[in-house]
């Protein structure tokens, strides 16, 4: 599943895109702006893979309307707390985006595989320090695996997309 996802996640290849805002709340309501991307493998918030694959299927008209990245420093003065957008504001700031897409469901996915693993290791072993082995030594292959994802630059422990 990890290698299903870093491959979508590097392997995509994310073109330039446009968009209208469609949120009549928005002062920039029914303008029109193109985010140039021409890229693969970016985990910024306006060319990554996770934004490419929910705007192709979901439609960019279905995403949220106020995504997080609104309080990076690229977007408002008042980050990392919400505000008006900067009058030199990239693009993309305006731009919708779907937190919990379809890209990050396969995460999602491995996490409930290995919380059923772990249920399987205490229904199926009776001894409880086997059952302790057992979790502890996957716990630290799993956060050897992060540290070394997160370190390399493969994948940040912890981002808001």
């Amino acid at each position: 599943v990890l290698i299903i996802y870093l491959s979508v996640l590097y392997g995509t290849y994310v073109p330039d895109w446009q968009f209208t805002v469609q949120n009549p709340e928005s002062p920039d309501f029914g303008k029109h702006f193109v985010v140039e991307c021409g890229v693969r493998g970016k985990l910024n918030p306006p060319c990554n893979a996770v934004g490419y694959v929910d705007r192709k299927v979901l439609g960019i008209n279905h995403l949220y309307y106020h995504p997080a990245w609104r309080r990076s420093k690229a977007c408002t003065a008042n980050s990392p707390y919400e505000g008006p957008l900067l009058e030199n504001a990239p693009s993309w700031c305006h731009a919708p985006f779907e937190p919990e897409g379809i890209l990050s469901s396969i995460s999602a996915i491995l996490s409930t595989i290995i919380g059923l693993h772990f249920g399987h290791v205490l229904v199926h072993m009776k001894n409880h320090a086997d059952r302790l082995k057992h979790w502890v030594s996957l716990g630290i292959a799993l956060l050897t695996v992060g540290l070394l994802l997160h370190f390399t630059n493969a994948m940040p422990l912890n981002k808001q997309l």
